[in-house]
């Protein structure tokens, strides 16, 4: 009995506080609306953060690509212009005189092209570009005088330095007469190795004297 008593009390004093079932669903259909609210919100910024995360991921792609792209340019530039040789043309009749020029010239790294006379050089000037010329001045055919007269006139090599190179008993009196011709300068023959050096050090900044 007693029991029974306290029961229906209690539900006497909270009855006020209860909601009804209509109430309830209510309720819970508003908080679903704001959790379904929540819910597509975040999916909205979960998305915008996928585009967003997907343009910065082609961004930092393309960037790389330049990137990759232009290393390998300069690598390549760098490499083209490590593995580039400068390229000597040597004229002399004398067979012993061009192999002893020659051997010497390639251990500056240098890429010599040799020719036994003054026609076999005006036909090497016409199919390429030369860094520097040297003639010997007593050639047959064509002589290292009229040679370089006529270097001057090719397009290409018109501006490249020559050098000649002969036995100059006087050089007081020849010196003139070898550059109104239109030659650089002039080694000495037998020459020595440190006029060598001093000829392609002035005309050929980049080479390596060092060997």
């Amino acid at each position: 009995m007693l029991i029974n008593y306290i029961t229906k009390e209690v539900e006497k004093l909270t009855k006020p506080f209860k909601l009804n079932k209509k109430d309830i669903v209510e309720n819970i259909k508003f908080k679903l609306n704001i959790l379904r609210n929540n819910v597509n919100a975040l999916e909205l910024n979960i998305a915008n953060l996928k585009v967003k995360n997907r343009a910065q991921a082609s961004e930092i792609a393309i960037l790389q690509a330049q990137l990759k792209k232009s290393t390998q340019l300069k690598n390549i530039k760098n490499s083209s212009s490590k593995d580039k040789k400068a390229k000597v043309l040597i004229a002399d009749d004398n067979k012993t005189n061009l192999h002893i020029l020659e051997h010497i010239l390639k251990k500056y790294n240098l890429e010599v092209i040799s020719c036994n006379s003054g026609l076999d050089v005006l036909n090497s000037i016409e199919n390429d570009t030369f860094d520097l010329i040297i003639l010997d001045s007593i050639m047959p055919k064509l002589d290292g005088y009229r040679t370089v007269i006529e270097i001057r006139k090719n397009e290409t090599n018109q501006n490249t330095p020559v050098i000649l190179h002969k036995s100059l008993s006087s050089e007081s009196e020849n010196i003139d007469n070898i550059y109104n011709l239109g030659f650089n300068s002039y080694l000495s023959k037998p020459f020595d190795i440190a006029d060598l050096e001093l000829i392609l050090k002035k005309y050929i900044p980049s080479i390596n004297t060092s060997f």
